[in-house]
């Protein structure tokens, strides 16, 4: 077309090869401004685009293709320059990294990450033109990638001053929300480097920054409390359980003062008592009983049904603190037709917080709970110990027959069975439907469970979560 137009006389051929060469630049520069991932925002293509028309109106005709050339290379000269100047020297040369190098965290925590300059000033001329850069530019924070966090500041604060990179007690402005579980890696920060007005009007350019954020592991919640973090619940399916005092069985109960025998701890010596009597005694206590509760958790095919994992978790990290707040010694079981993971974890906090990252890879598998396999632990028979604690998910079947039968072998050894049973779904179904036939029939199926698990004297507790 542009061929017919010179030989029609509509265009001269020195005017052609200026248009040729023209479009050549525009997409060379547009290449390389791209390359710089330098960009434009549309709301401000559009308000430059508007700004043009309307300058042109009152501008002669003859003139319009001269004001074009003049905008567009102020536009793309201003945008090569800026870029090649903050990719050169490093300018914006950023590192991400967690605000207190913290190497795990947990659900519904909220952390900050933090933003420096991997690169120091190497010349006076450098440092005039980043001085200059801090002053007179700003950062955008747009987001993340990862699926285990979600920026929560976005939209309340979304930019802030470059110089807060220097200071160590502002450059930890982007704020993190953990959402769930697992461990995170190869997740990136996206922000922008723009020019803050009135600058932005003439310098309308943003450089894309693209950062990673190091790997780290997010544990379940119900473990904060072992690294002393306290996490509000935040959702309405999500209400407070406060640890309950329970089991608080006495270990030791003191007898009387007696003569000390050989053998005897020498911490239990009464100094006092014995300069008064002019002899060597010691307090007596009755025997120490062992107090170990097995914590099983079930985590297979009822537990996917129900897409209860997560709340599953959550319960044992609340029993395990349970436990540990009263000094009762803990075994943990992770199973579904079989066991899938066994710990000795004691009432250390470091133990259990070393299983709440093992923990944080394992999901609920195809396998239907089996608990019956919690009758044979290596190195230790069902009278080992106090307390058996099951968890298990109500999902895929409403009989909780085969759960009740494994848990009364414990029983009969004089165990204490504590069976709780994570039905989020079914149970937000039947406060909200009370009065229909389905729910009648799921209470009545829950009656009848709660009275086997009286009659065998087990404690069954229904919780939503």
């Amino acid at each position: 077309m542009l061929w017919a137009l010179i030989e029609n006389g509509m265009i001269s051929g020195p005017s052609a090869a200026w248009t040729l060469a023209g479009a050549a630049l525009i997409f060379a520069s547009a290449w390389y401004l791209n390359r710089l991932k330098m960009i434009i925002p549309m709301k401000r293509f559009i308000a430059l685009v508007v700004l043009i028309t309307a300058f042109c109106l009152f501008v002669h005709a003859a003139l319009w293709i001269y004001i074009t050339l003049l905008i567009t290379a102020w536009f793309m000269g201003t945008g090569i320059v800026t870029g090649s100047l903050l990719r050169r020297y490093g300018l914006l040369d950023l590192e991400a990294d967690w605000h207190g190098n913290t190497p795990f965290s947990f659900v519904g925590r909220t952390m900050n990450i933090s933003l420096t300059l991997k690169k120091p000033e190497t010349s006076p001329v450098i440092k005039k033109i980043k001085e200059w850069l801090k002053h007179r530019g700003e950062l955008l924070l747009e987001g993340s990638d990862s699926n285990h966090y979600a920026v929560t500041n976005e939209t309340e604060r979304s930019s802030f001053p470059l110089a807060y990179t220097d200071d160590s007690e502002l450059n930890h402005f982007c704020e993190v929300e953990f959402i769930l579980r697992g461990h995170d890696s190869g997740s990136s920060l996206y922000m922008a480097y723009q020019f803050v007005k009135p600058w932005s009007y003439i310098l309308p350019w943003q450089q894309r920054l693209k950062l990673t954020i190091p790997d780290i592991t997010i544990l379940s919640s119900g473990f904060a409390s072992f690294a002393g973090i306290n996490i509000p619940p935040k959702k309405e399916n999500e209400k407070n359980h406060p640890i309950r005092r329970e089991s608080r069985l006495q270990t030791e109960s003191f007898l009387h003062i007696g003569e000390y025998s050989t053998g005897e701890p020498l911490a239990r010596l009464d100094f006092k008592t014995g300069l008064r009597l002019n002899q060597l005694v010691s307090r007596k206590y009755s025997e120490t009983i062992e107090l170990r509760c097995l914590v099983a958790l079930g985590l297979g095919r009822r537990a996917r049904a129900a897409r209860s994992t997560e709340l599953l978790l959550s319960r044992l990290g609340r029993v395990l603190a349970e436990n540990a707040s009263s000094r009762i010694s803990s075994d943990l079981v992770i199973f579904d037709l079989a066991k899938r993971y066994e710990k000795q974890l004691g009432y250390n906090p470091r133990k259990i917080l070393e299983a709440g990252r093992e923990l944080s890879f394992i999901n609920a598998s195809y396998l239907e709970e089996d608990e019956f396999v919690l009758t044979e632990i290596p190195g230790r028979r069902i009278r080992d110990y106090t307390w058996l604690r099951l968890i298990v998910s109500w999902g895929g079947r409403i009989d909780l027959t085969r759960t009740l039968e494994a848990a009364s072998l414990y029983k009969k050894n004089g165990v204490r069975v504590e069976v709780t049973v994570i039905a989020p779904e079914l149970l937000d179904v039947l406060e909200k439907n009370r009065n229909s036939s389905a729910a009648v029939f799921f209470l009545e199926m829950m009656k009848q469970n709660q009275h086997k698990a009286e009659k065998a004297g087990i404690r069954l507790n229904w919780l939503p979560e």
